[in-house]
């Protein structure tokens, strides 16, 4: 079997930290961002990803397409990085379907961490820029493979940006903003010296410029910058300032540019949006989430809007737009990703979006395998579960999970089921590196966070270890907290339940404080013992036997394996075995004969349950370094998945020995490791926030599930079902999942394993250009005339109502009428939401119904007119009838634009996702708009029906394609404003759009700059930095509010930036600075293994007084000294070195004098 058998299918996470760090094709709308050693290639449109895998498993920090979108360049991190150019595969001349791409060209011209990289305008030259560390930059005729130019930089770069024509480039950073020439048509054999010149920044020069971009069209010879403060800077064709505002922000990070608008994005979740021409200030973009959502409440746009006093938001980081589309991606500093849609500037809605963990995961846990357990009404069986360093505990949903009441997809993200928020302050759920807070902690080495977590076998009870020591344990029937116990004095390294062969219902606790707690669940988590027997950490505990005869087993750092058997209401200690190395992890096969354990020498010893013998060793890592952290068993016990230290995974032959497969792409050593209760898939999650779904092939999967029907068969239960879309291929092109899904369907499926519905395999076209596909997957109702011979009668009951016959050829107009069908009658006159979209009127179906779509070919109906028919109005079975006319709405103005908008039926309710702009205009009676030039808005009259009259679209935007929201395909996921019911967020949509405050033009005070001002700053600068005085020199801009070092800007001087401001690189969330690579392995491992020393810093109540202290003051055991926070040596030294560095500084400025 090939060892790349198994194949990445899913991303969950991003490691964006800058503009750098994210880029769309202009060509074929591809979203490029990195996910720790992987380049993630998302269509928006396809709903599919494909994926740039770097084999020297260094994290990337930048990406950037050419102008052909053909190409995609990389840098990375670490000790010697590497410029990558990749050529993407492109399938029949497609760049939209590419399933990855190879490296084409490479470079090694810088000694550490690689800023940001960007193509010239013609895709001849590439640029990179080294981090504060290198500080080069450097100009390459990529396709040559020759360095064509470089020279140093005397500043910390944030961002580059070419001009339009390709003649220069600009970079920002710490008090800098300077042009670079290209010098063309001349060849040198050796590279030359780079010409630069600083742009001229008057009294902005004490600012952090983090983020440029070069004016397109009428403003190609403009430049557009932003400092950290929240100025816009524009700069004319000779490097002059010409003007800047303030976005009214406490801070800002990141912009983008098309022809008319400027992009800002800032803390708080603002995007602010300019005149380009002008820097008038036109609007602002929706706001995302609150931090503190509970994104399973999301099941109506509505919920968007609901936001409690004092919410706080996430800042956007990063932002790229794709003019073709008209589509803003922004990413923000909780790892959660957006894309607005902005082909209406007045009428922006949202697209996409997803949420991921924002720092270090530390554990994974899937519904625990059994197979007498009937379908459970709390967790769903086809999802898993994650804790991370961020303070949360998050439920996750694989490709065709069921919905419950409690978890189930939402407008927020169609992979995120529900959050557990554990910290109500939120203070860790921002990346604090992102968010640029010299003085905060990292993930890694505080205190913060979910260390591990375990479900109870009959899915009652999720319980959680936390770093400071407690247990937590939530009910997951409504994901309520039950209890919370002050537990360990350090973190609770592992957690586990009893099985639900063993009688007593019990749950142990192990920690670094080297004591295992073990408590009585069906006595309300009593303490029934503590055991003291581990001489260092304990890393793992299992349960083996059962009815009553039955015995704990654990191992931990002191190279022991301790066997204990049940007795008496207590744990006797029996046999102990000792190791030859430190033993992470630990797991029981699927007779619980046996143990395998994870080694510190990268084996995997295997030792009977009953007499604790040593039976078998053999190779857990293809790798010569590291140590194995983790193994995990399928649930046939075929199989085992390892993870070493070096960041690589691996799937062994449990019996034979064999490698099945070695994978990698996370930047962080893998915490959690697991396969899925139907062995299609394996789940990691690592240390940079990212979670792996990576795909099982077919012939392991037919090998496994035999396995386990064998099991059920000896147990006396039924074989194992097969579940629809078992016909299993590896897929080609990576798809998380596309409208077009092509596998068979089973006739009979038990309720426990019921998937959504799956596509038509063999389709034929029922009417001449008209095929099912083509709206999508389908309701019950039409599967069951799927395969009627008569398609000229299509029958649909429900709510009540009558049926409506459609002839055949008015089905392709029914689409584009069935979206205006809602307008026919204001809901607010019915007293209930009305249903909408295309299968709105059809009745009841599944709610587990949650359909893919595909793009709906709407140009058929552009020249000719038609009479819809309007659906039922979901309320007393009601019939709307909409008249379209030729030409109204019937123009694409993007390939976006699809059917009308889809909701989901939920316990009887039409719960829309992303609901039309226009069923939400008429909704609203109580709010009104104020007027605006800037944002386009006129005031509106209250109508006679309680909606409003000015408020009411025209019928060419009533009828406009395009605007649906599926819950199954993120395709056209708002295409439409998504928030429909009040998220309109033009500068005077203040109460509108509440979690913004009222802004208008006049707040935005554009401030001109003329050359005379800007030469006397110059002299003025350089006489202050002599110690004399400019005559009349009193007064300042008040923009000369920056965070620069204090000394001069000259025209090619620049400051030495702070180490402490050290840019962030990919796996500085768990490690600090990946360009320090065996520091930041170092302190990341103290963190995550448990030799490391585990400080007992406590968040919370100082009068703490854990079960553990207990135990150790009756035991005659001195207890832990009180924790202090001292900084560590590396700090301190640094802070030497700056001081030093600073009156070095004083001494050369006075002898200059």
């Amino acid at each position: 079997m090939p060892k790349s058998s198994i194949k990445l299918k899913k991303v969950l996470g991003l490691t964006v930290c800058s503009n750098a760090a994210l880029d769309v094709s202009p060509v074929s709308g591809l979203l490029a961002y990195p996910a720790g050693c992987t380049v993630v290639l998302f269509n928006a449109k396809r709903q599919t990803q494909a994926y740039l895998v770097n084999t020297s498993r260094k994290p990337f920090t930048s990406v950037a397409f050419s102008r052909c979108g053909r190409y995609v360049a990389t840098g990375e991190c670490g000790i010697n990085p590497a410029i990558k150019v990749w050529e993407l595969d492109s399938p029949n001349g497609n760049l939209e379907h590419t399933t990855g791409g190879n490296v084409v060209a490479e470079f090694f011209d810088h000694k550490y961490a690689v800023t940001c990289v960007a193509f010239s305008p013609t895709g001849k030259y590439l640029v990179s820029i080294g981090s504060q560390h290198d500080m080069i930059v450097n100009v390459f005729d990529w396709k040559s493979n020759q360095k064509m130019a470089s020279n140093k930089i005397s500043s910390k770069v944030s961002a580059l940006s070419f001009a339009e024509d390709g003649s220069y480039f600009v970079t920002v950073g710490n008090r800098h903003v300077k042009y670079w020439y290209m010098e063309g048509g001349r060849r040198y054999k050796d590279p030359i010296p780079l010409m630069g010149r600083s742009a001229i920044l008057g009294d902005l020069r004490d600012n952090d410029f983090c983020a440029v971009a070069c004016g397109k069209d009428e403003t190609k010879d403009r430049t557009y910058a932003i400092t950290r403060q929240g100025h816009l800077v524009e700069f004319s064709s000779r490097r002059l300032l010409d003007k800047w505002v303030q976005c009214r922000t406490t801070s800002a990070n990141c912009l983008t540019v098309n022809a008319r608008f400027i992009l800002v994005g800032c803390a708080e979740a603002i995007i602010r949006i300019f005149n380009a021409a002008t820097l008038e200030y036109v609007t602002t973009l929706p706001r995302t989430h609150y931090l503190g959502v509970d994104v399973a409440q999301g099941i109506h746009i509505n919920h968007i809007m609901t936001v409690p006093p004092h919410a706080k938001y996430p800042d956007c980081v990063a932002m790229v737009y794709d003019e073709q589309r008209s589509k803003v991606s922004c990413v923000y500093n909780d790892h959660s990703l957006y894309i607005w849609d902005m082909r209406d500037i007045k009428r922006v809605g949202k697209s996409h979006s997803f949420l991921y963990h924002s720092t270090c995961i530390w554990g994974v846990e899937t519904v625990p395998y059994n197979m007498e357990r009937e379908l459970s009404d709390t967790l769903p069986e086809d999802s898993f579960v994650t804790c991370s360093s961020d303070d949360t505990i998050r439920v996750w949903g694989l490709d065709g999970c069921t919905n419950t009441e409690n978890y189930r997809k939402n407008i927020y993200s169609k992979e995120l089921l529900k959050i557990m928020y554990i910290d109500e302050e939120m203070n860790f759920i921002k990346d604090q590196d992102l968010a640029g807070d010299k003085n905060s902690n990292t993930a890694y080495d505080g205190r913060n966070g979910v260390r591990c977590i375990k479900i109870s076998p009959e899915l009652q009870h999720l319980a959680s270890g936390d770093r400071c020591g407690n247990i937590r344990i939530y009910n997951l029937a409504n994901t309520k907290l039950i209890m919370t116990i002050e537990a360990h004095e350090s973190e609770v390294l592992c957690l586990e339940y009893s099985n639900e062969k063993i009688e007593r219902k019990l749950l142990a606790s192990a920690s670094r404080d080297r004591l295992i707690h073990v408590f009585d669940v069906s006595q309300d988590y009593l303490l029934l013992q503590t055991l003291d027997d581990h001489s260092s950490s304990i890393t793992s505990i299992r349960f083996v036997g059962s009815g009553l005869n039955f015995q704990m087993i654990s191992c931990g750092a002191d190279k022991s394996i301790m066997f204990r058997t049940f007795q008496g209401n207590i744990f006797l200690r029996g046999t102990n075995t000792s190791g030859k190395t430190t033993l992470y992890d630990m797991e029981v096969d699927s007779n619980a004969k046996h143990i395998l354990t994870a080694c510190q020498d990268r084996n995997i010893r295997v030792y009977g349950t009953q007499n604790a013998k040593h039976t078998k060793t053999f190779k857990g890592s293809h790798s010569d370094e590291g140590s194995l952290i983790k193994l995990s068993l399928d649930p046939s016990g075929i199989y085992v998945a390892t993870s070493c230290t070096d960041k690589t995974l691996a799937v062994y032959d449990y019996y034979s020995n064999e490698c099945m497969a070695r994978m990698y792409g996370h930047s962080e050593l893998v915490t959690g490791l697991k396969f899925t209760n139907d062995c299609r898939h394996l789940i990691s999650a690592s240390g940079d926030g990212c979670i792996f779904v990576w795909q099982v092939p077919h012939d392991m999967i037919v090998t496994m599930q035999a396995r386990l029907s064998q099991q059920r068969l000896r147990s006396g239960h039924a074989p194992l079902p097969t579940r629809p879309g078992s016909i299993i291929a590896t897929p080609e092109g990576i798809i998380i999942e596309s409208p077009t899904h092509e596998v068979e369907e089973a006739a009979a499926t038990p309720q426990k394993y019921i998937a959504s519905p799956s596509m038509f395999a063999d389709e034929q076209a029922l009417t001449p250009g008209y095929k099912f596909s083509d709206v999508g997957q389908l309701p019950q109702w039409a599967k069951r005339k799927a395969g009627a011979t008569n398609a000229d009668e299509s029958s649909a009951g429900g709510g009540g109502g009558g049926g409506v016959v459609i002839p055949g050829s008015t089905v392709s107009a029914m689409q584009s009428a069935s979206s205006t069908s809602n307008l026919s009658s204001s809901p607010s006159q019915l007293g209930v939401p009305r249903a909408r979209g295309r299968w709105a009127q059809r009745g009841a179906f599944d709610p587990d119904d949650l359909r893919s779509n595909s793009e709906s070919p709407l140009g058929t109906i552009s020249s000719s007119g038609g009479v819809g028919m309007g659906g039922m109005s979901g309320v007393g079975g009601g019939v709307g009838v909409t008249v379209t006319h030729s030409g109204m709405g019937n123009t694409q103005t993007s390939d976006y634009n699809s059917a009308s908008s889809k909701d989901i039926m939920y316990n009887q309710t039409y719960l829309s996702e992303d609901s039309s702009i226009d069923s939400g205009m008429e909704t609203r009676r109580e709010l009104k708009f104020i007027g605006s030039n800037n944002s386009g808005t006129v005031p509106t009259v209250a109508g006679s029906n309680g909606g409003t009259t000015a408020n009411r679209l025209a019928p060419e935007k009533r009828n406009k394609p395009g605007l649906r929201f599926d819950p199954q395909s993120n395709e056209h996921d708002g295409d439409v404003e998504d928030i429909s019911d009040g998220e309109r967020t033009s500068s005077d949509h203040g109460m509108f759009y509440n979690n913004i405050s009222p802004s208008t033009p006049t707040d935005f005070k554009v401030t001109a700059m003329n050359e005379d001002e800007l030469r006397k700053s110059m002299r003025r600068q350089k006489f202050d930095k002599a110690g004399l005085t400019l005559p009349g020199n009193g007064s300042t801009h008040t923009a000369s509010t920056g965070t620069g070092t204090g000394t001069s800007d000259t025209e090619d001087e620049g400051s030495t930036p702070s180490a402490e401001n050290a840019e962030r690189s990919l796996a500085s969330t768990l490690g600090g600075s990946s360009e320090s690579i065996p520091q930041a392995t170092s302190t990341f491992l103290q963190a995550a293994l448990p030799e490391g020393p585990g400080s007992m810093l406590e968040r919370g109540s100082t009068n703490r007084r854990s079960i553990s202290a207990k135990h150790n003051t009756e035991n005659g055991k001195p207890a832990s000294a009180t924790p202090t926070i001292t900084k560590s040596f590396t700090s301190t030294k640094k802070d030497e070195l700056l001081k030093v560095i600073s009156e070095v500084k004083q001494q050369l400025e006075n002898v200059s004098i």
